[in-house]
């Protein structure tokens, strides 16, 4: 539970997923249209070049927005999503599991559970494929080893 708390945490020195947001948020130069799409057909034959470079500039209007770089509206409302999600289940623990109180989340079922773990893991999944495919917003947000081993302890 301490896991998706400190993901969601907003606070700047932390290790959290929304304060790597932020930093891509108030950097969005540095993460660009461009080279997240060259990065991606590099690591590929030239047969397969123009359908990566379709796929990757297609995800990277579908997750970024688009423009030439990262929508800073758009990581804002990743960001909000995240808190929202992390709440969702750190309420659901927290009463219905922490103190066994099943009135309080009545209207509760795993499925919502389930559904903000899938979005709190797209939104990772999504930062990680940002940074790994833009190697200045890489040298730029430093993801420490601690973030990738919460990660990695919450995801298995």
């Amino acid at each position: 539970m301490t896991t998706i708390r400190r993901i969601a945490d907003k606070d700047l020195d932390s290790d959290s997923l929304w304060a790597t947001w932020e930093r891509v948020r108030r950097n969005p130069a540095f993460a660009g249209r461009q080279e997240y799409i060259d990065l991606a057909v590099a690591h590929f034959g030239p047969d397969d070049h123009p359908a990566v470079r379709e796929q990757s500039d297609r995800h990277f209007t579908e997750s970024f927005g688009d423009g030439d770089q990262v929508d800073p509206a758009r990581i804002v409302e990743y960001q909000q999503r995240l808190r929202d999600d992390a709440a969702t289940v750190s309420n659901f623990v927290d009463r219905r599991i922490a103190h066994l109180d099943p009135k309080a989340v009545a209207g509760l079922d795993l499925t919502d559970i389930h559904s903000a773990m899938d979005r709190v893991a797209a939104s990772a999944n999504d930062l990680h494929r940002l940074l790994d495919r833009t190697m200045v917003a890489h040298n730029l947000v430093a993801v420490s080893p601690g973030w990738r081993a919460s990660l990695r302890s919450l995801f298995g």
